[in-house]
């Protein structure tokens, strides 16, 4: 068996241990009723989890509770828009001692929290609809905030009534703004009255929705997302999921999953497209793109849902429906203004093998006699068929498992194949928008490239380092080669560009930096440890990062990535994204290099080609335009005081719609 899967195999193991159940136990749970695990227990066991198995070794202590008291807040009220200053205050004696009610099991803290939303929600928003029909008059010079981060809690409740005054105004003016415009084109004009009365209906329709999500589903799994928020205090990709979630989290990693294919996150009451999953109906669309925020979902001709501060999960299950069926999204695109939105409509399907599979095609530079020819295979994911038939080989390193189902390790190499018959002068290797996938598939396709050496390096919570090695002696293509990537390539597409770029066998192209995410988690059942019998309630899953990704070179992928050798400009240029963008993100840091030979061939100059490409885009129009267009989304990004007069507002955005029109 080759190093790679050995620890593939070692976790699984482990995996089958801890979380191992009987088939009597199995069956008996299908049967078993739904009913809410007790949370004081369950708090105890993920601290004592997450201390002894994160990777971080991190103790539950002052700064935990600090973190973990500061995300409840914001994950209730992050535009300090609900809570007073005094209802903040009062729940200050927790800051430092959740960590001691935890393993007392002490949940007091969520209950009276709970108490005090539920009170806050309730008040205000009986109050907006008497401060929604107040006279507002677009014409003055005012403005709104809208980081929460940048504001205190109101003071009392007439501090509070101005908050909102401006909230809703700025609310009805986006709407008043793009109205009108549509007025302007329509056939029968409507008056401003008939404009404005629309406007209110939708916002009470809007405001009614979440009062009943703030206080039928948010209130009530309280507890739940007090569990997960502790979770992601020790880093951003570990979590706790609740028994639906649990259940929601293994049907999402089938291929039979339906939806729209898209990965999604959510940060500061808004639903954020991650990336667009290779293959999926989002992706053989277009539209759609990394970065656009979902601000409304309908199914079908229905009437759409705000799904602005709606928690992910709710999102997800909105826009998650059967093939051949269809999703319509209000979005705000990323290079687009505050104003600007967008319905786009999708029909959901399934994520297709096939679809999603590495592709080749030939591009041809030059004319006449100097025409030359350049093979681009497109990899859109490291798949692997792992319930696939192996059979054992044996060859002159010794006895070898060869995969026989699909992988795009071997799919990459029937394509470099059929390239060099065609005489290509070189290869381009596309991992743009790769998200990872499985990691032996990377290792294998790097080798591909070497004949042979480490890939990869990995340290687990212990502090032991092994090393990935290419798995085959032998080499497919040694002709000189190019790797592509962007800001979401990552995981296993970060891991075979670093190694390309440190064996110096290839030039990596691309936007400033990959993904960042050099970390490795588990999932960890909980019933394991809580649930004796299986009449009693399921108690969810841990999800924890247990191990780290290092270069050969002894640097870390994790936060930092892979740098192009040249760089294209991206239209996220001037925004954090990624890893960097994550709150509680493991830090960057360095082991001892591997033992390894770089590529005996020379590349060209790096600096040299670097230095033409930045000259040669320097005119061009759409480099220019593509520019212009970044910085307007990193000024959305960070400008949060907005006008709240009418003529300011369309004039400051009129330009970022010229640049994004000519985009």
């Amino acid at each position: 068996m080759v190093r790679g899967m050995k620890i593939v195999t070692t976790i699984a193991l482990s995996l089958i241990w801890l979380n191992g159940l009987t088939p009597q136990e199995v069956r008996a749970e299908d049967a078993a009723p739904k009913q809410a695990p007790e949370q004081g227990p369950l708090a105890r066991q993920i601290c004592v989890i997450l201390q002894k198995f994160h990777y971080n070794h991190q103790k539950l202590n002052d700064e935990i509770s600090k973190r973990l008291f500061k995300e409840m807040f914001k994950l209730l009220d992050k535009e300090k828009k609900y809570f007073l200053k005094s209802d903040h205050d009062q729940f200050l004696k927790w800051e430092t001692g959740l960590d001691d009610a935890l393993l007392k099991m002490d949940l007091s803290f969520v209950d009276q929290l709970k108490e005090t939303y539920v009170q806050r929600v309730t008040e205000r928003l009986d109050e907006m609809p008497s401060l929604l029909r107040q006279p507002m008059d677009f014409t003055i010079k005012e403005s709104y905030e809208t980081n929460g981060d940048k504001k205190d809690y109101a003071i009392d409740q007439n501090d509070l009534n101005e908050r909102w005054r401006k909230l809703l105004k700025y609310q009805v003016l986006i709407r008043k703004i793009a109205k009108d415009r549509s007025n302007l084109m329509a056939r029968e004009k409507k008056t401003n009255e008939e404009i404005m009365t629309e406007i209110h209906e939708r916002i009470l329709k809007s405001y009614d929705r979440i009062r009943r999500y703030a206080l039928r589903r948010r209130a009530p799994k309280l507890g739940e997302l007090f569990l997960d928020n502790l979770a992601r205090v020790f880093d951003p990709h570990s979590a706790y999921f609740s028994p639906s979630d649990y259940e929601n989290f293994n049907i999402s990693m089938k291929l039979s999953l339906e939806g729209i294919g898209a990965a999604l996150t959510s940060k500061d009451g808004y639903t954020k497209v991650v990336r667009i999953i290779p293959g999926g109906p989002a992706d053989q669309q277009g539209i759609l793109q990394p970065e656009d925020v979902i601000l409304e979902v309908a199914q079908g001709a229905e009437e759409a849902v705000n799904v602005v501060d709606m928690d992910l999960d709710e999102v997800v299950h909105l826009i998650r429906g059967k093939s051949k069926t269809e999703v319509r999204l209000t979005v705000r695109p990323a290079s687009g203004t505050e104003d600007s939105q967008r319905i786009i409509t999708i029909i959901r399907g399934k994520v297709k093998l096939e679809s999603s599979s590495a592709k080749s095609t030939i591009l041809e530079y030059g004319e006449g006699a100097v025409k030359r020819k350049f093979g681009l295979i497109k990899v859109p994911s490291f798949y692997r068929d792992f319930n696939a038939k192996k059979k054992p080989t044996i060859t002159a390193a010794g006895i070898k498992q060869k995969i026989l189902g699909r992988s795009s390790a071997s799919d990459v190499a029937d394509l470099l194949r059929d390239l060099k018959g065609k005489d290509v002068s070189g290869i381009i290797i596309d991992l743009r928008r790769n998200g990872g996938g499985s990691l032996p598939d990377a290792i294998q396709m790097a080798g591909l490239f070497i004949e042979q050496g480490p890939m990869v390096q990995v340290r687990n919570l212990g502090g032991q380092v092994s090393g990935e090695d290419d798995p085959d002696p032998g080499i497919v293509y040694d002709g000189p080669m190019l790797v592509l990537i962007d800001q979401l390539s990552a995981s296993a597409s970060e891991i075979f560009a670093a190694a390309m770029q440190d064996y110096k066998r290839s030039i990596i192209v691309g936007h400033r930096k990959t993904h960042g995410k050099g970390t490795v988690q588990t999932i960890v059942n909980l019933d394991r440890f809580l649930r004796p019998k299986a009449t009693q309630p399921k108690t969810g899953a841990l999800k924890l990062t247990i191990s780290k990704f290092y270069r050969i070179t002894g640097h870390s992928t994790q936060l930092r990535g892979v740098s192009p050798d040249i760089i294209i400009p991206g239209l996220y240029d001037g925004i954090k994204v990624g890893e960097e963008s994550l709150d509680y993100a493991l830090p960057w840091d360095t082991i001892k290099p591997a033992d390894y030979k770089e590529w005996s061939k020379p590349l060209p100059d790096k600096k040299n080609l670097s230095d033409n490409f930045q000259r040669r885009i320097a005119g061009n129009p759409y480099f220019k335009n593509l520019i212009a267009q970044s910085k307007v989304v990193e000024r959305n990004r960070n400008e949060t005081v907005l006008t709240l007069n009418e003529k300011d507002y369309i004039a400051k955005n009129m330009k970022s719609r010229k640049i994004t029109k000519e985009g």
